[in-house]
């Protein structure tokens, strides 16, 4: 990580990651405390102190054809981050696998500095490869991050643990706030792709808008799951089917703002009519 006066401290970081404002208390209210995550907080890497970081910056960069600007190589920066955190920090990266399925339950990389400044807002990936024999992505191994020749393969190869998601967040909201940590709409809305599973849904044809929040972070303050999230992603409430003694064939949907839906609906033995409800945008907080 690249330091500068502006930063947080760990303790600070800690504070606002699981306290009641922050994501830990956003997903145990929006869930009926039925997810629970607690975040431990290690000290800044200072890339120049850290086994598998030091001097490593001009590794990560590489010009980007597509985008036509300079990128990181997220990949390898994370992969160096998990090493230094084991080798320098004495990380025992097994204790994080509460359903004790093998897997690394979550590992947030936090960046020093505005989003953009190393590697955006997002979910990654440590391998990208997909296994079509077990129709399932290929994950890495911590206890095969290196070889017998690295002096800390002993500490690897007791870690039997696999990896693949991951989260690059950057520590400050903007330029235009110095020293402001990131909101917790973003950390809700990233940590949500990390183990809720959901994809963006901001895109066209599928954009949801302002009524999900796997389509929008809820800047500053996150948005409430739509009861379609809650349901298909994570089962925290039961599906409700709606039944009538009537046959009806569903009709058009139009949308005439921003916040009403109007569904036309044609009864089969009865003349047409229509049916119009309103979503309200809500926040949490």
């Amino acid at each position: 990580m690249f330091i500068t006066a502006t930063k947080k401290s760990p303790e600070e970081l800690n504070a606002f990651l699981n306290g009641s404002r922050g994501p830990a208390g956003y997903f145990r209210d929006v869930s009926g405390s039925q997810l629970k995550i607690t975040f431990d907080v290690f000290p800044w890497m200072v890339s120049d102190n850290m086994t598998y970081l030091r001097d490593k910056e001009p590794n990560y960069y590489f010009f980007n054809t597509q985008l036509g600007d300079w990128s990181v190589d997220k990949v390898i920066h994370a992969k160096d981050v998990l090493r230094s955190a084991v080798a320098d920090f004495g990380v025992d990266l097994t204790s994080y696998d509460a359903d004790n399925n093998k897997v690394l339950e979550g590992l947030v990389v936090v960046y020093e500095g505005k989003s953009g400044m190393l590697a955006g807002s997002n979910m990654s990936w440590t391998n990208n490869t997909y296994n079509s024999k077990f129709r399932r992505p290929n994950l890495d191994n911590v206890a095969t991050l290196d070889d017998s020749t690295d002096p800390n393969f002993r500490a690897f190869k007791s870690q039997h643990i696999l990896f693949r998601r991951y989260n690059n967040i950057p520590e400050q909201w903007s330029e235009n706030y110095p020293g402001k940590l990131i909101h917790a709409g973003t950390w809700a809305h990233e940590i949500g792709h990390l183990l809720l599973g959901y994809r963006n849904y901001y895109y066209n044809p599928g954009d949801l808008g302002d009524y999900a929040f796997s389509a929008h972070s809820g800047d500053p303050n996150p948005f409430h799951p739509a009861a379609l999230e809650k349901w298909l992603f994570v089962h925290w409430i039961e599906q409700k089917t709606i039944e009538s003694s009537s046959a009806f064939q569903s009709g058009d949907v139009y949308v005439y703002s921003s916040n009403t839906f109007h569904v036309k609906i044609s009864n089969i033995s009865a003349p047409d009519y229509q049916v119009s409800f309103t979503l309200n945008k809500s926040t949490l907080y």
